[in-house]
């Protein structure tokens, strides 16, 4: 969802795009067919293999892949944990691509439940792993 929405609007600013999804991902089908687009497949756990197969110096990194996000997984540490590694391994590889930005996306779950919008200034309170591993 992040991810297409991100392309479409690079792609109206003429950026050249490595859009990286997980092998046989169904929703690859909806990234558009356009030139300036190429499609990686690579699971999260083979992101070091990144830098090979980035034909160029890249200017920005996004980060956008997750494991267990629903229900019961949300509580998997294990995979949490993963997570966590992976996050940071992405920022390694941004490094080691020549990005000068990186962003990870986070969402409501670092915050827990409140009444009040969401902002900046609203505590952290996460109630599961999956808002703890956001949070880290």
């Amino acid at each position: 969802m992040l991810g297409l929405a991100l392309i479409r609007l690079l792609l109206q600013k003429d950026f050249k795009i490595y859009a990286v999804v997980r092998p046989n991902s169904r929703r690859a089908a909806n990234i558009p067919k356009d030139e300036r687009v190429k499609l990686i497949e690579c699971e999260l756990g083979d992101m070091d293999k990144l830098p090979g197969l980035i034909e160029e110096k890249c200017e920005m990194f996004f980060h956008f892949a997750w494991r267990a996000t629903s229900s019961s997984a949300r509580n998997d540490m294990g995979s949490q944990i993963e997570n966590i590694r992976d996050a940071v391994k992405a920022a390694e590889i941004c490094a080691d691509l020549g990005c000068e930005v990186f962003v990870g996306a986070g969402s409501q779950a670092e915050y827990g439940r409140h009444s009040a919008p969401i902002s900046p200034q609203t505590p952290a309170f996460p109630e599961n792993g999956y808002g703890m591993a956001k949070l880290c």
